[in-house]
């Protein structure tokens, strides 16, 4: 990580981005101490993945329906 960060908006990251961000966080770890600002950054992304991983699986369980036994079951 450079100190010419280029910030991007959190909310065009798709899940693979905000892993791959949150992965170079933790591979810098290794190297080096983090600075306070990249544990923030990382801690930040961390926050934003879990939520959006929630919000996925509420999604996905609400969009289930539960029928009769004897009626296929439907997925949106």
């Amino acid at each position: 990580m450079n100190n010419n960060k280029k910030y991007i908006s959190t909310d065009t990251l798709s899940m693979e981005e905000l892993i791959k961000k949150i992965n170079e966080y933790t591979r810098l770890s290794r190297e080096r101490q983090l600075t306070i600002e990249e544990r923030k950054d990382r801690e930040a992304l961390r926050r934003i993945y879990v939520e959006r991983f929630k919000s996925q699986v509420r999604n996905h369980l609400d969009s289930i329906k539960f029928v009769e036994e004897n009626e296929k079951i439907i997925i949106n």
